[in-house]
């Protein structure tokens, strides 16, 4: 195929979509929006993981037919069928919590099962992922209707969600974090859920999820914090004769959440004394860098990460700037594949990085109000729990850990689905605010297209 017969194809695709809403908006109104935001971010999801090799992009993944590494690890269960019987530290990607490699080895079972080659079975691992991207994209919706988003507010969050790039790279990505994002995701979601209506059956989804998450990826723990602080408000609403009620039901969710949680883990610390919180130390020293450089030291060159390897002065090291631009490109210097796509990344950068702030503002000023107003407070300061967790998280393990890649936003990504969250929250009512976020989630949407239309280029 022809770069031109390539874009041809996309043009195609998106007009289509665009033709459909167009109908869709004749009987739904501006839930037109949400069907063209819904089938774009699927087209362009599915456009990346139909371009992009497994070994391509990925995070510790090295490939299928390796010792080593997340694919290895995916083909252990495979052909083995067990748990490692050795250290897992020793074998590089083995020390991660299975869940997700297991039901990639299911999946690739079942493909060879009926007849299809073995490779390409093992390649097709990036429908998974791109399904759990679309779920992430899914419950977010359900997230901002719950919280009461409509009309303009919720159609920015949504197509902030759609649009971001940071879930198009999850999308082709076959290690675990995407999965395990979409549990802690959906534990948000139950816990609002329960927070509203607290019954043993509505505490059951929340318990499976962060303890699947867990078993997916540790910092599936992340999404416990806010949920710990729902389930105090609610122990202490409930005065002296709730108190056994909320019990009983707590004692429920220990059950079910923590044995999947840190089986794993305990396991290898009691076989093999594996520390519960291992991580390696991986990726570029940014460590000699002052702190103080660390965050306001925001000179660059190139809207991709610095890396020396990739040719630039010196290696990213910049916690927020990090933070910005892996959740926009991943840590590659996508302009090698595309040199046209620079513009369209530069604007995405700039756009991403208003929005950010925007974000940022949105959120401590929307909690602010409401404990001053004291309106939906406990809701809101839900909300804000569970973006500071997660983004204290991570400059925390930025600073302990001081390397390139413990400043890969891709570890806090749901982050995102609060931020839109706040966004549209901060707008609500306000017609100007509506079509300035509007506007610029627009641009940004647009921008960060292109970036992964050209990319797939031939």
């Amino acid at each position: 195929m022809t770069g031109r017969q390539y874009l041809y194809i996309v043009i195609l695709v998106f007009a289509v979509t665009a033709v459909i809403s167009l109908i869709w908006y004749k009987f739904k109104g501006k839930s037109a929006f949400l069907v063209f935001g819904t089938l774009s971010a699927f087209f362009l999801r599915l456009n990346y993981v139909i371009y992009t090799p497994h070994w391509i992009r990925q995070h510790d993944v090295i490939g299928f037919g390796n010792e080593e590494g997340q694919a290895a690890y995916i083909e252990w269960f495979l052909h083995e069928r067990r748990l490692p019987d050795f250290d897992p530290v020793t074998r590089w990607g083995f020390f991660q919590p299975p869940l997700h490699h297991i039901i990639s080895a299911v999946f690739i079972g079942i493909q060879t099962f009926f007849g299809k080659n073995y490779n390409a079975a093992c390649e097709n691992v990036q429908y998974l992922t791109l399904f759990y991207s679309m779920c992430i994209l899914f419950f977010a919706y359900l997230i901002f209707k719950e919280a009461g988003l409509e009309g303009n507010t919720l159609i920015t969050a949504f197509l902030l969600c759609a649009f971001h790039p940071g879930f198009i790279l999850f999308s082709g990505s076959i290690n675990n974090d995407c999965l395990c994002e979409l549990l802690m995701v959906m534990s948000l979601y139950f816990a609002l859920r329960w927070y509203r209506k607290s019954t043993i059956l509505n505490i059951i989804p929340i318990a499976l999820c962060i303890g699947l998450s867990m078993a997916a990826k540790l910092s599936g723990c992340l999404a416990a914090a806010p949920v710990a602080f729902l389930f105090i408000v609610k122990w202490i609403d409930g005065k002296r004769e709730g108190f056994f009620r909320y019990l009983w039901q707590y004692l429920i969710f220990a059950l079910i959440c923590i044995p999947p949680a840190v089986f794993y883990p305990v396991r290898n610390l009691i076989r093999f004394g594996t520390p519960l919180n291992y991580t390696p130390e991986v990726g570029e020293p940014v460590g000699s860098n002052p702190l103080l450089f660390r965050f306001f030291d925001i000179r660059t060159d190139t809207p991709f990460v610095s890396l020396i390897s990739n040719g630039q002065a010196y290696d990213e090291f910049n916690i927020p700037l990090a933070m910005l631009k892996t959740s926009l490109f991943g840590d590659c210097y996508l302009a090698e594949e595309h040199i046209k796509m620079i513009p369209f990344a530069w604007a995405a950068l700039i756009l991403g990085a208003v929005l950010a702030l925007i974000a940022v503002f949105a959120t401590i000023y929307v909690t602010v109000k409401a404990l001053r107003k004291k309106e939906n407070v406990i809701e809101t300061v839900f909300w804000f729990l569970s973006w500071l967790t997660p983004v204290v998280f991570l400059i925390n393990f930025s600073i302990q850990a001081p390397y390139f890649s413990s400043q890969d936003f891709r570890y806090i990504q749901y982050v995102i689905v609060i931020e839109a969250l706040f966004l549209g929250l901060f707008s609500k009512g306000n017609k100007k605010k509506e079509a300035a976020c509007f506007c610029l989630t627009l641009l940004f949407s647009a921008a960060s297209s292109a970036v992964y239309i050209l990319l797939g280029k031939p």
